[in-house]
C-alpha cells in the first residue's frame, strides 16, 4: 500500500491541492466496543451506515430522510427496477449482432462483399448511481454488464436459426415484438429515479469534507441551520404511485436543455472521462467487430459452418460473460471495501482500476490466440475458446470503467457516460475494412495488432491510478473545468 498512500496523500503532491478531492469518500470507520464509530478523532456515530457485516461502511452518498429518495427504497424494489431495465439493455445489446449470422446469406442476396455490409449496419449506469450506494455498485454494474453481453452473445445464437428458417428481416421484427411489450413494462414499474437531495448528503462530491460537515468533530456540534435542512426532508410525503406513472416530475438540474446536450463532447477534456473513452471504448468495439466477421471466417472453408452453426459460436461469448460478470462484479465490491480498509477508511474512485490486471492478461491472451488459432487452422473448439475469454477478459474492463466514471463523475454521470458513447463511431468505422482487411493480410496479424493495442489500452490504466487523485483535485480547481461542469 506505500504506493497507494503516496499516490493519495497530500504529502506526496508538490502542486497545490484541493482540501477535499471530488470521488474521493470516507467509506469505512471503526466500531468501538460500545458500538460508537469514529474515524480518527472524528466521531462518525451520526453518519448513517450499513448492516451486518458491513456495519463499519459508511453510506456513500448519505441518504435523506426522504421516502422518495431513491437510496431509501426497499433494496427489492432496486433490485427489481434494475432487472427490468437490464433485460431492455439485453435486447438493444442483441438489436445489431443477431444480423450478423445471416452476413453471408445476405451479401450473396444484395451482391455485397462482407466489408461494404459492414459498413451499412455499424444510461442504465446512472441509474445505477441513483439507487445504490458506492459499495453496492460493483455487483449491480456487473449484472448491467452481463445482461448487455448476454444480448450480444444470446441474440446471436438464436438469430442463427431465425435467419435459417424465415429469413434475416425477422431479426428486427422479433426485436420489435419483445420492444412493444417491454415499454409498458418499464412505463409502469420503473419510476425515476434521479432525485434532488441536499448537496450536503452528497459526501464523494465536491471540494468540501461534507462528511466532516454533516456531524461537526468531537468539539463542534452540527450548525442549526444544518439540522433544519435535514428535518425538512421529515415533512415530505411519499408520493403516489400514480404520481410516479407521471412524464415529468419536475426538474432535477437547473441548466438549461442545449447545454445539458453539448456537456458529453466538453466533458472529454476531463482525464477521467477521456481515459474512460480510450480504455471501455477501444476495448470494447473489438468485440462489436470479432462478431460482424464471425460469418466470414466460420462459413468459409475449413470450418463451412451453417447460418445458425455461425449463431451458436456465440454460446462461447454467452458463457464468458456469465461467468466472468459472477466473478468480476464480487470482486470488484471486495477491493472497493479492503483498500478502503486499508488506507484509513477512505475510499478512492482509482481502487476500481485494479480490475484492469485481469482485463489486460485474459483479454490480452484471448485477442491474440483468436488470431494465431484460425492461421493455422486449429479445429472450431481452439477460436471459439478464445472468442468466450474476450468476453471474460473485457467484462472486467466494463466493470472497472463504469464504477470509476461513476464515482469521479456521479452529479453528471448520464454526460459523462454519453461521452465515452462517442466510440461507436469508432466501431462503425472499424467495420468499413476490417473484413478485406482479414482477406488481405490474415487473421494472425489483423489480431495481433488488435491484441497489442488491447494491451497498451490496458497498461493506460497504471499512470491513471497513479495520477488519477491529481486529476480530479486539478480539475475541480481550474476554472475551464468548472465551466464545462457548470455549462
Amino acid at each position: 500500500m506505500d504506493l497507494l498512500r503516496s499516490n493519495h496523500g497530500s504529502r506526496c503532491i508538490r502542486r497545490p491541492q484541493a482540501e477535499h478531492v471530488p470521488g474521493t469518500a470516507l467509506l469505512t470507520d471503526v466500531i468501538e466496543a460500545d458500538h460508537h464509530h469514529h474515524h480518527g478523532n472524528l466521531d462518525t456515530s451520526a453518519l448513517q451506515h450499513d448492516k451486518g457485516r458491513n456495519s463499519d461502511v459508511v453510506l456513500v452518498p448519505q441518504p435523506s430522510k426522504s421516502p422518495n429518495d431513491p437510496l431509501n427504497w426497499p433494496l427489492w424494489k432496486k433490485d427489481l427496477i434494475l432487472f427490468l431495465i437490464c433485460i431492455d439493455t439485453a435486447v438493444v445489446g442483441a438489436w445489431g449482432p443477431m444480423i450478423s449470422p445471416g452476413y453471408a446469406l445476405m451479401a450473396k442476396e444484395f451482391n455485397m462483399s462482407y466489408n461494404a455490409l459492414n459498413g451499412g449496419l455499424g444510461l442504465v449506469s446512472a441509474t445505477i448511481a441513483d439507487l445504490y450506494f458506492v459499495h453496492q455498485r460493483g455487483v449491480r454494474l456487473a449484472a448491467w454488464g452481463l445482461c448487455l453481453s448476454v444480448g450480444v452473445g444470446g441474440g446471436a445464437i438464436i438469430s442463427g436459426y431465425i435467419i435459417q428458417d424465415v429469413g434475416w428481416n425477422w431479426t428486427y421484427g422479433v426485436c420489435a415484438i419483445i420492444f412493444g411489450v417491454w415499454i409498458p413494462v418499464l412505463f409502469f414499474l420503473c419510476p425515476e429515479t434521479a432525485y434532488r437531495r441536499d448537496a450536503l448528503l452528497n459526501t464523494d462530491l465536491g471540494t468540501a469534507d461534507k462528511a466532516a460537515e454533516l456531524i461537526g468533530d468531537t468539539k463542534n456540534a452540527p450548525t442549526e441551520e444544518f439540522v433544519e435542512r435535514v428535518e425538512s426532508f421529515e415533512v415530505e410525503k411519499r408520493h403516489s404511485y400514480v404520481h410516479q406513472l407521471k412524464v415529468f416530475n419536475g426538474r432535477v438540474c437547473d441548466d438549461p436543455f442545449w447545454k445539458v446536450l453539448t456537456r458529453p463532447l466538453m466533458m472529454l477534456i476531463f482525464p477521467q472521462v477521456l481515459f474512460s473513452f480510450f480504455a471501455y471504448g477501444l476495448t470494447t468495439s473489438w468485440l462489436i467487430v470479432v462478431g460482424s466477421v464471425l460469418a466470414q471466417i466460420f462459413t468459409a472453408p475449413p470450418y463451412n459452418f451453417s447460418v445458425s452453426g455461425v449463431g451458436l459460436v456465440s454460446i462461447a461469448a454467452l458463457i464468458g460473460a456469465i461467468v466472468g460478470a459472477f466473478i468480476s462484479g464480487p470482486i470488484a465490491d471486495y477491493i472497493t471495501k479492503a483498500m478502503s480498509r486499508r488506507n484509513n477508511g477512505v475510499y478512492e474512485p482509482e481502487f476500481r482500476l485494479v480490475l484492469v490486471l485481469i482485463t489486460l492478461i485474459i483479454g490480452g491472451m484471448s485477442f491474440f490466440g483468436f488470431g494465431w488459432s484460425l492461421q493455422v487452422h486449429d479445429p472450431w473448439i481452439g477460436p471459439v475458446i478464445f472468442y468466450g475469454l474476450q468476453y471474460f477478459g473485457v467484462g472486467f474492463m466494463t466493470i472497472a470503467v463504469y464504477g470509476y466514471l461513476t464515482d469521479c463523475h456521479r452529479d453528471k454521470a448520464p454526460e459523462a457516460f454519453a461521452a465515452i458513447n462517442l466510440r461507436n463511431i469508432y466501431s462503425f468505422g472499424m467495420n468499413y475494412f476490417i473484413s478485406s482487411w482479414i482477406s488481405t493480410q490474415g487473421p494472425k496479424e489483423v489480431f495481433e495488432i488488435i491484441g497489442g493495442i488491447h494491451v497498451f489500452i490496458c497498461l493506460t490504466a497504471i499512470p491513471m491510478y497513479i495520477f488519477g487523485k491529481r486529476c480530479r483535485s486539478w480539475t475541480s480547481r481550474v476554472e475551464i473545468f468548472q465551466k464545462v461542469m457548470r455549462a
